[in-house]
């Protein structure tokens, strides 16, 4: 790896507004068996991807980040050395030098400070008023989705709360029904309560807890439902907010 196999866009392209680009091999930490790899690595538009080599580049990147979130960090000890993370997705770098590493994260800075997206406060209060307007479109559509995940999680919530509520109340339910099949199971209380036209109250009551059992059963097979969809649900909306901050 050394400077001539990096390809830097040139100053025209960012006196344009266009954002800068980047090209060239770096080691990638692969995997405790493979250790540091060779990976050709670009960074074009948004995207920073890598490929095998230069010559699979045409055939379909091996795995990519989107730079509007990512966070750029220099290792502490190793010279050669700078992580580029989303969240939990990290990509582990190494230059053959200081100054390859240098170059690396100044066009990686650089190309979130043009995009509008970078951590230094130039990025924010500098700039055209378009860059603003973007930037409160994004808060405006970023905020948009946060209401909407926000009442997502209150339904769950709520509804976690219902099925909660449904399975005490079936298991007092049932409690009540115990309590009066006891009392009309007690000989005198037969006795001393008959009805006209002769009904048989040990078997009504007999029918009533059957009935009753049958309810809790489907109330709690009804609970169980229901916690699988908000189970899904919670998945689903982790997934959808890891992909959005991912490639978006």
């Amino acid at each position: 790896m050394t400077d001539e196999n990096i390809t830097v866009s040139d100053n025209s392209d960012l006196e344009d507004g266009s954002p800068p680009e980047l090209r060239g091999y770096l080691s990638k930490w692969t995997n405790y068996i493979h250790g540091w790899q060779d990976r050709f690595i670009v960074l074009k538009e948004s995207t920073l991807s890598y490929y095998k080599s230069e010559l699979e580049s045409n055939l379909g990147c091996r795995g990519a980040l989107c730079l509007k979130k990512a966070k750029v960090k220099p290792h502490e000890f190793d010279d050669c050395r700078f992580d580029v993370s989303v969240n939990d997705c990290v990509w582990y770098l190494r230059a053959s030098n200081p100054e390859e590493k240098q170059q690396w994260i100044d066009v990686l800075e650089s190309f979130k400070v043009e995009s509008g997206y970078g951590t230094s406060s130039d990025s924010s209060t500098n700039g055209s008023g378009l860059r603003r307007h973007g930037s409160v479109t994004s808060l405006q559509s970023t905020g948009s989705a946060g209401r909407a995940n926000r009442r997502l999680a209150e339904k769950i919530a709520e509804f976690d709360t219902y099925t909660d509520l449904l399975s005490k109340q079936a298991v007092t339910l049932q409690g009540y029904f115990d309590m009066a099949s006891a009392q009309i199971n007690d000989d005198e209380a037969i006795d001393a309560v008959k009805y006209a036209d002769g009904i048989n109250l040990s078997q009504y009551s007999q029918e009533v807890r059957a009935t009753s059992a049958s309810f809790r059963a489907t109330c709690a097979a009804a609970v169980l439902a229901a916690q699988t969809c908000a189970d899904l649900l919670r998945r689903r909306e982790t997934r959808a907010r890891q992909a959005e901050e991912l490639y978006m």
